[in-house]
């Protein structure tokens, strides 16, 4: 086929895959439209060639025209082979014989076209094929049409919501996009400072015992090949058939400057949804804790199972379910979670797209397995689409507490849809609400990325209390503990210092990190800190810093302004601390980053998770609410109002 009627029958089936429902159903009717529109005068626009072309006509990824089709484009008035037409639609399951050709053509004479969807996509193709052809046939230089075709994709797509994106073939597995939480690898979390891969944490404890790896480990080289920091080059190498082979070489700092070598097998590695299960023992009974890191096809399975176990426990007093930095995944499996705790036949969610017609209300289909024990769910602002979704439904139904900061607000309904060449859409069809008509979506339009006016209507939960309407899901109790990472701070976690710095102390000095952490000995901490900031030369310069270099090299070169350069002098003099000031301005930080490291790699998974529960500020909170009864039922029964 030719390139050109390639092109442009990808780009007719891309604009109409985003103009229309993906879940719209196609009627014979608009089939014929489509047939006509796509096929009836110079579909193939251009060419300046008159002669007959082959065409492959699409309706939703659905092949309409297996063989060639002769369409003379130099005869605009010559009636369409209705014989072939009819054959198309059966392909289809539709049976056009009622009508004879003249009928046929009599209907399609008859439509609108001007208003019809089709026929607006169709003339904006012709635009499109003359502006290309111009351009391809005129510019100063050789075009290539393909690439001039990847630059209007993707500013179609520029235009519209972030989340509706077009993913070139070479850019995406669909396989990737759908899978059930597996992947190959060797069970290890890295990070990259740009120069080296460090290994930060272990996916799997048994490959912390067996492996001989640790936490602040090297990796230098995998089968011959030194990776210089190269992420995407590692997985090169891990992603391959389980049960490979690969020969690593590890530098461990601190120990030696020699490598040590390590064959390790690739394996599957299964991503539970349920990152860490625990049970908090108070005096008033039993608390289960469930951080779930995603909503996938085994979340539903994972879930039950851990509450089922935990109800048959002695004392169940309450559930958190910890859903910060979860960004979301299927439907279903918010569904269904959320279904676990409220009754058969409650609203949990209300799914809106463009025709009214097809709002969806989605409702527990399912035999809850408990609807009286108090919850509470943790949220911050990475808790997006799926986990949202649970946390307006428990919500809305006042079957909980939500604690933590505003969710994200991704409430769309996105599909993917593969293309004839490959390509693939992710398209936004539609949007989520809670049961009280919340929008879940932050408010705003999509295109031109124009913020909407703020919706003033009145939302009001199971038992008449009042909620609000934000940029996602308000919580009922707000905790502001995530101050805003120091520049300082920050610019260390970048370069991994805090991992480098633990791992090479507690590999040279495990005796004093001990004597440390177990005394809570932060000044010896500091010290070291200090210490090794200068050994490895440490420099920082803060973005105010950068600033005023820039303002004074600007003042240097005017002659008017170089007499004032004295004084960005004298400002950058105030405001350079050296590191051992920083060093004691943020030494609660510098505490904080480096005993977690310690703790992660001195303790089991299993310990060190137990660990992380006993600080979190959240769990801490959710922990005094569901103790108090009155405290948790009070925080229910807020802001309700009597609506006359």
């Amino acid at each position: 086929m030719n390139t050109k009627i390639n092109i442009y029958s990808t780009l007719f089936i891309a604009m109409a895959l985003l103009c229309l429902n993906p879940y719209h159903f196609f009627s014979s009717k608009e089939i014929n439209d489509f047939t006509a529109l796509a096929l009836h005068k110079e579909y193939c626009l251009a060419s300046e060639d008159t002669s007959s072309k082959e065409i492959n006509i699409f309706v939703d990824e659905t092949v309409l025209f297996d063989d060639s089709i002769a369409v003379d484009s130099s005869d605009h008035d010559r009636p369409l082979d209705y014989e072939s037409i009819k054959k198309a639609f059966e392909k289809l399951g539709i049976d056009l014989s009622p009508l004879d050709s003249t009928e046929f053509f009599e209907l399609l004479q008859s439509i609108d076209q001007t208003n019809d969807l089709y026929y607006k996509i169709h003339q904006s193709i012709k635009n499109y094929a003359e502006v290309l052809s111009i351009l391809c046939k005129n510019y100063f230089i050789e075009l290539d049409p393909s690439e001039l075709f990847k630059f209007s994709i993707q500013g179609i797509f520029e235009n519209l919501d972030k989340f509706t994106q077009y993913y070139f073939s070479d850019q995406f597995s669909f396989d990737e996009a759908t899978s059930l939480g597996q992947y190959t690898g060797l069970g290890i979390n890295v990070a990259t400072d740009f120069e080296n891969l460090f290994i930060q944490d272990f996916t799997e404890e048994s490959t912390r015992l067996s492996s001989g790896l640790k936490i602040g480990d090297i990796i230098y080289e995998i089968n011959d090949n030194q990776l210089f920091g190269d992420l995407d080059e590692l997985r090169s190498f891990t992603s391959a058939e389980p049960g490979t082979v690969l020969n690593i070489k590890i530098l461990r700092p601190g120990i030696t400057y020699d490598t040590l070598v390590f064959n390790l097998p690739t394996k599957t590695i299964d991503m539970p949804d349920i990152e860490t299960t625990s049970i908090i023992n108070t005096k008033q009974g039993d608390i289960l804790y469930l951080k779930l890191i995603r909503f996938s096809e085994k979340t539903k399975f994972q879930v039950r199972k851990e509450i089922l176990s935990f109800l048959e426990s002695n004392n169940p007093l309450a559930v958190i379910l910890d859903l910060r930095d979860n960004p979301g995944g299927i439907l279903d499996a918010g569904l269904e979670v959320s279904g676990m705790f409220l009754p058969s036949g409650t609203t949990i969610a209300i799914a809106k797209k463009r025709e009214e017609k097809d709002q969806v209300i989605y409702k527990n289909i399912y035999t809850p397995l408990d609807t009286a024990l108090p919850i509470a769910i943790l949220v911050n602002s990475n808790t997006a689409s799926a986990s949202e979704l649970v946390c307006g439904a428990i919500q809305d139904n006042d079957r909980g507490v939500i604690i933590g900061q505003p969710t994200y607000g991704k409430g769309l309904i996105q599909n993917f849809h593969q293309m004839t060449n490959g390509d693939f859409i992710k398209i936004t069809s539609g949007a989520y609400f809670t049961p009280s008509g919340r929008s879940i979506d932050k408010i705003q339009s999509f295109y031109f990325h124009q913020t909407s006016p703020p919706d003033t209507n009145h939302y009001y939960s199971k038992s008449n209390r009042e909620l609000h309407q934000g940029n996602g899901i308000e919580p009922d109790i707000s905790i502001n503990d995530e101050d805003s990472i120091p520049e300082f701070i920050d610019n260390l976690q970048r370069q991994l210092v805090f991992l480098k710095f633990t791992a090479r102390t507690t590999n040279t000095q495990p005796e004093i990190m001990e004597k440390i952490f177990n005394s809570n000995n932060r000044s010896l901490l500091l010290q070291l800190f200090t210490t090794y900031l200068k050994e490895i030369n440490f420099a920082y310069k803060s973005q105010l810093e950068y600033t005023i270099d820039s303002l004074y090299n600007v003042f240097n070169a005017n002659p008017e302004l170089k007499t004032h350069s004295k004084v960005l002098e004298n400002l950058k003099s105030k405001l350079v601390n050296p590191i051992s000031k920083l060093c004691n301005k943020h030494s609660n930080w510098i505490w904080d980053e480096t005993e977690k490291i310690y703790k992660k790699m001195t303790l089991s998974t299993y310990d060190y998770k137990q660990w992380l529960i006993g600080k979190d500020p959240y769990i801490q909170k959710a922990k005094e609410i569901l103790m108090n009864s009155d405290n948790y039922y009070g925080i229910i029964k807020r802001n309700q109002v009597n609506k006359r």
